[in-house]
């Protein structure tokens, strides 16, 4: 079995060969044509919408079968190798982040929302269109009825005419500019993981969840013939499990009255309780996530036990509120999008716990990370990890020059370098802390609420920035957010680096591998997201991203702008007569957010506390959990998945011993091979029926 510790001693870095490089780029080629058809027309399964790569792990696993069960005869020519496998399975792992709900889909709707929503009653045309960026956005659609001009926007929210062609003019050069803010952006995720990688897997030794799953299907057996996993017994029996009750439940969208195995309920029998505070204990879902009780097997029982018991914390937290009269029920902390005041107790509790947790981290590295450093600037003789490794020069270039390069795009687009500094800090900030809540937990439902220009706007109040840069603020916010449980780029490079690593894929030629995978993707998901929706608009665009996103996205910004602007205004009347607005009309746009500041900082103190009694008490729960008060829809959903595979993992340790603990890890890990052969399976009956809106294999909370 493959671990994360002295793998340079233990694995033999081989290059991938002419096969392994072919049909990752292929593979890649078909996700960005079928991807945004699964996510946005056929409605089902979102394979986009959690860190559970399905699509690579349902390529991974057929092209295993194919190359150890039907190519024994041509096997020395055309058999892949297990560095082949492992870079197919990376590229298109960083791939799928962008085709679907990771970047186009947003992209698309933060390009045209406005305009396509823009009415008379919410007064965009004056308080939003004016301040938006016309190089971030396709030309407005022709206001005459009668032109025979191009309607893009129209076309691709209303169905794109007969003998009509897509207006790829329209959306090229806004795009482009998209295409590169987000390429800056992954660029500086990549070198910070490339940085941060060797201190996480080998020093502190994380469990990487999401990269030991795919590690354990390409571990072989001593031989070297099939991989130990597809010889396991235990294995199938997990695939089957989970294979058949998804089928057996997907069944009911094509047979009436068909009985399901329910594996979710949010009514627990607590509906009785509807006086205050005991209502804040509802709703408590009872949801059975096989995918997330598999993952969870691979992660320590400290980190398992913190991820269900928080919340429960937070549940007496809440009901404590409720009785101190803020807030009638749990929803009104559960703040999916809206953490202001009271209202963000907890979410920034957990923001700044999230904040808090990183910068401990950099402090125990600190001393890989100044010789690294060291080593880059030529200031003393620091050794890469092996030497097919990529060096600490070229991440620390990479790391700087896409960091001033996001500056750059957002300061180009309008907004302060002080702004657009903090931002770009905030956003590299937390999307390492997100990679190393997954990297540890296991987390594939990962959630911040709390945004950078959030936390943004507590440094530089809106009034200050001016609308004529929120508006491009905004838009940019939206897609370097990490708020409804994308693919996120830090997550999936770490994690490509450590699947790399771990089966002997030279880290140069994977390097690459991702690097020319993302942008292929950037282009040809672009081409397939919008074939999709242009063709298939009936109810292909009458989805979130196109639908939903867009109308709350905008209409949240006008009320800010018309606020800001309405402040200005008032400001210089009062400015000529030479007064001023007295303080207590001063508008909440207008002063820093203090509460939430306050509360970011209790959460960053709690933190460490936490930490500091954990080093001092062995029975001191593991923080992470309150970390994941940062997107509390999370653990609200999958606390009883988490209660599960602690239990499991926490018995069989105890009565069996690791003997029995890894005789049993196939079996959890068949959890997660079985969700995605269930999702593929009722994808693939979908495009034969054409029925939308089908059977999901838990997408989506």
């Amino acid at each position: 079995m493959l671990t994360t510790s002295s793998l340079d001693d233990a694995v033999k870095f081989k290059p991938p060969s002419w096969r392994g490089w072919l049909i990752g780029l292929t593979s890649v080629t078909i996700l960005c044509r079928l991807l945004p058809y699964t996510d946005f027309f056929l409605q089902g399964t979102r394979l986009t919408l959690s860190l559970l790569p399905f699509a690579s792990f349902f390529i991974l696993f057929g092209l295993i079968l194919t190359n150890h069960l039907f190519l024994t005869t041509f096997r020395r020519m055309l058999r892949l190798s297990q560095q082949d496998l492992a870079l197919i399975f990376c590229m298109t792992l960083v791939a799928t982040s962008i085709p679907g709900y990771g970047f186009v889909g947003y992209c698309a709707g933060e390009m045209s929302g406005m305009y396509n929503f823009a009415t008379p009653e919410n007064r965009w045309a004056e308080n939003l269109l004016p301040f938006v960026p016309q190089k971030l956005t396709p030309p407005p659609d022709p206001v005459d009825i009668n032109s025979t001009s191009p309607r893009a926007i129209e076309w691709l929210y209303n169905g794109l005419p007969k003998g009509q062609e897509i207006p790829w003019s329209a959306w090229i050069a806004p795009y482009s500019r998209w295409a590169l803010m987000m390429l800056l952006l992954y660029g500086m995720f990549f070198a910070a993981c490339g940085l941060v990688h060797h201190q996480w897997a080998d020093h502190e030794q994380l469990p990487f969840p999401l990269a030991q799953a795919p590690i354990d299907l390409l571990s072989t057996t001593e031989s070297g013939a099939t991989p130990a996993f597809f010889k396991d017994r235990l294995a199938w029996l997990g695939i089957g499990l989970v294979f058949l009750i998804n089928v057996w439940n997907g069944l009911g969208d094509y047979v009436e009255s068909w009985p399901i195995v329910s594996l979710r309920t949010t009514e627990f029998g607590w509906n009785y309780l509807t006086e205050p505070p005991w209502n804040g204990l509802n709703p408590v879902w009872i949801i059975v996530a096989p995918s997330v009780i598999g993952l969870t097997y691979y992660v320590s029982t400290e980190v398992s036990f913190s991820l269900w018991f928080f919340y429960w914390v937070l549940k007496a937290c809440v009901l404590i509120a409720i009785g101190l009269g803020y807030g009638n029920n749990h929803w009104d902390f559960i703040a999916n999008l809206d953490a202001k005041g009271w209202k963000g107790t907890f979410t920034n509790q957990g923001t700044g716990a999230l904040l808090a947790l990183l910068v401990a981290n950099f402090w125990i590295a600190r001393h890989a990370l100044w010789r690294s450093l060291g080593g880059a600037l030529r200031l003393n003789a620091t050794a890469t990890n092996s030497p097919d490794a990529v060096s600490p020069t070229v991440w620390w270039l990479v790391l700087a020059n896409c960091f001033a390069g996001s500056v750059w795009w957002l300061v180009s687009a309008g907004v302060g370098w002080g702004s657009s500094l903090l931002a770009v800090s905030t956003v590299l900030l937390i999307a390492m802390g997100v990679a190393r809540l997954v990297s540890e937990g296991g987390i594939i439902y990962p959630q911040v609420v709390t945004s950078p220009m959030e936390l943004t706007f507590l440094a530089t109040p809106p009034t200050a920035m001016g609308v004529s840069a929120i508006v491009p603020f905004a838009m940019w916010n939206r897609l370097a957010a990490f708020d409804y449980f994308r693919l996120v780029p830090s997550i999936t490079l770490l994690t490509a680096l450590q699947v790399g690593r771990a089966t002997g894929v030279r880290q140069r030629p994977l390097v690459v591998g991702v690097t020319v995978a993302v942008l292929l993707s950037l282009v040809l998901g672009f081409y397939g997201f919008f074939t999709t929706l242009y063709h298939n608009n009936a109810e292909g665009n009458k989805t979130y991203l196109l639908h939903t996103f867009p109308q709350w996205e905008y209409s949240e910004l006008g009320k800010l702008t018309s606020t800001v602007l309405h402040y200005q205004k008032k400001q210089e009347k009062l400015a000529e007569q030479g007064e001023r607005i007295p303080a207590a009309e001063i508008p909440d746009v207008a002063r820093r957010d203090m509460p939430t500041l306050w509360w970011i900082l209790v959460g960053a103190v709690m933190l460490a506390a936490m930490t500091f009694l954990r080093a001092r008490l062995s029975w001191w729960p593991h923080p992470i959990g309150y970390v994941m008060w940062t997107g509390q829809r999370t653990i609200t959903a999958l606390w009883f998945s988490f209660f599960i595979g602690w239990a499991i993992k926490s018995a069989i340790v105890k009565f069996g011993g690791i003997h029995v603990y890894r005789r049993w890890r196939n079996f959890f890990l068949g959890f997660v091979v079985g969700e995605v052969l269930a999702a593929f399976l009722w994808i693939g009956v979908a495009w034969l029926t054409g029925l939308q809106g089908g059977y999901s294999i838990f997408n989506g909370l």
